[in-house]
C-alpha cells in the first residue's frame, strides 16, 4: 500500500509504502507503516495520517465523525483489534474515546 499526501509543515508532497502482510502473517491495516516515525525530508516535520482530513474519501470522514459521536454516548467500551490495530487506535485515540469507559482491550492474533 502507498500512503501519500502533503506535509503539514511545508506542504511538500510526501509518501510512504508499507506492507500489510509479512509472509503469510497479517500485520494489520493500521499497525505497520502508518505509525512509523516518519519525517518530511524537506522540513523534518514528523508525519502522521489523519483520516479526518482525507480529502479523497468524504464518506470515510463522515463515517468516522459518526462513530466518534456514538462513542461519546457509550458508558462502557471494549476495544478489540487484529494484531497492532487496536493498540494503534488507542495510541492515537482516533475516535476520541474516554479511556475511563474502557473495560478491556483485546488484541487478536490473525494469520492468513
Amino acid at each position: 500500500m502507498l500512503m501519500k499526501g502533503n506535509c503539514l509543515g511545508c506542504g511538500s508532497a510526501v509518501s510512504h509504502g508499507y506492507n500489510i502482510f509479512k509472509g503469510l502473517k497479517f500485520e494489520g491495516f493500521l499497525g505497520q507503516g502508518v505509525h512509523d516515525r516518519l519525517i518530511c525530508q524537506n522540513c523534518f516535520t514528523q508525519l502522521s495520517y489523519s483520516a479526518y482530513n482525507c480529502s479523497e474519501n468524504i464518506k470515510l470522514k463522515e463515517h468516522l465523525i459518526s462513530l466518534k459521536e456514538k462513542f461519546k454516548e457509550l458508558e462502557k467500551v471494549v476495544i478489540c483489534g487484529v494484531n497492532d490495530d487496536a493498540m494503534f487506535l488507542m495510541r492515537i485515540n482516533l475516535f476520541g474515546i474516554d479511556y475511563n469507559k474502557i473495560l478491556r482491550i483485546i488484541r487478536l492474533e490473525r494469520t492468513v
